[in-house]
């Protein structure tokens, strides 16, 4: 399945199905990302529901500290 993550298409397994699943694939849920959807910001508890599909549009984001 071919989506697009940060304006990069990208391919993943027909095995990531979810949220959840796509930030597990990619080690970022340790991380506290905040997710937008197709143009909405999911809440963490929609991430387990949240179906992703063919030429979907995702924004991942997160905090990064430094000093």
């Amino acid at each position: 399945m071919t989506i697009t993550i940060n304006g990069e298409q990208v391919t993943i397994d027909s095995n990531v199905m979810t949220i959840k699943e796509l930030l597990e694939h990619f080690q970022l849920l340790q991380r506290g990302p905040i997710v937008e959807h197709n143009g909405q910001v999911l809440k963490q508890e929609q991430w387990n529901t949240q179906k992703i599909a063919e030429k979907d549009t995702l924004e991942i984001v997160q905090f990064v500290g430094g000093g």
